[in-house]
């Protein structure tokens, strides 16, 4: 029973990966955000590139170093494009300065949120309960069904919690085994395959030597940051976006790196510009720094 209770961990409400929703239009500044559900939450596609708050006010623009300093040194919101260059908007949206996260007129429009921390690291566990109910589904088919020429019964038509309980240890020996044999055997490719900062990756932009399969439907872009001294870094080799959570005075950020599987969390003050994803729904009151 206690394989069990871990291999359904999650059955009731892992959803299908990368169910796509309607787009939504941004009324302040007018951009078309495609958005996504992935494991319960729904959220854009593309990275924010509001240049207002959700009443409406302007976020100041950095257009050079002086600029980008002086917004950091007085706490002022601010954004900038990788490079400072418009051509960049339209694939990676807008870099941000932690004061624009913090702002309490809002970043995101209204009845969207900046994730909180708690809301990332959660993939690492929907994904694998994804994978469960995946394997248990084939071996569902693989018991009753010859593939070769058989009409298989539609997902939600099938009873996978009974068949669990009647093959409980076959699937859950079955499906570590198969992990276990990924890392035995060294198998670096298929491992990254699995691992969620893989599947949260764009298949575009990427190099083509990197492991992104975007199987989620995030649509995650390598699009840089920009750092204290205004340089912009890593376009094309690494992911990095804001939460809205904040260690004392520090800002928490999560980035995806070039042929690395883990969404890493990245801890900064207030000196790098990073992009911004919207989920859906306000965000919550209590203070959540994930203890």
């Amino acid at each position: 029973m206690k394989n069990l209770l871990l291999f359904c961990l999650l059955f009731t409400y892992v959803q299908l990966l990368g169910q796509k929703s309607t787009d939504f239009i941004d009324p302040i500044d007018g951009q078309v955000y495609p958005t996504v559900r992935i494991c319960g939450s729904t959220l854009h596609t593309r990275n924010l590139n509001a240049a207002h708050f959700r009443n409406g006010d302007t976020i100041a623009q950095a257009q050079n170093k002086a600029q980008w300093m002086y917004y950091q040194q007085n706490n002022i919101p601010a954004w900038t494009y990788y490079n400072a260059d418009s051509l960049h908007s339209a694939a990676f949206g807008k870099l941000y300065n932690l004061s624009a996260i913090k702002d309490p007129r809002g970043l995101a429009p209204t009845g969207w949120h900046i994730p909180q921390e708690y809301e990332i690291k959660g993939y690492d566990e929907c994904f694998e309960s994804y994978d469960r109910w995946e394997y248990a589904l084939q071996t569902y088919y693989k018991h009753f069904y010859n593939y070769e020429g058989s009409i298989l019964p539609p997902r939600d038509s099938i009873d996978l919690n009974y068949f669990i309980m009647e093959f409980e240890d076959t699937i859950f020996e079955g499906f570590y085994k198969h992990q276990y044999d990924l890392w035995n055997y060294h198998k670096t490719d298929e491992i990254l395959k699995s691992k969620a900062a893989s599947r949260l990756k764009s298949t575009q932009y990427w190099p083509s030597d990197d492991i992104h399969t975007n199987e989620s439907g995030f649509n995650a872009l390598p699009s840089g940051f920009v750092n204290a001294d205004f340089v912009f870094i890593e376009k094309g080799q690494a992911a990095y976006f804001w939460t809205s959570s904040l260690d004392d005075d520090v800002g928490i950020a999560f980035t995806l790196k070039f042929r690395n599987g883990e969404v890493l969390t990245y801890y900064n003050e207030y000196r790098n510009g990073y992009a911004v994803r919207c989920y859906e729904g306000e965000p919550e009151q209590n203070n959540e720094n994930d203890e």
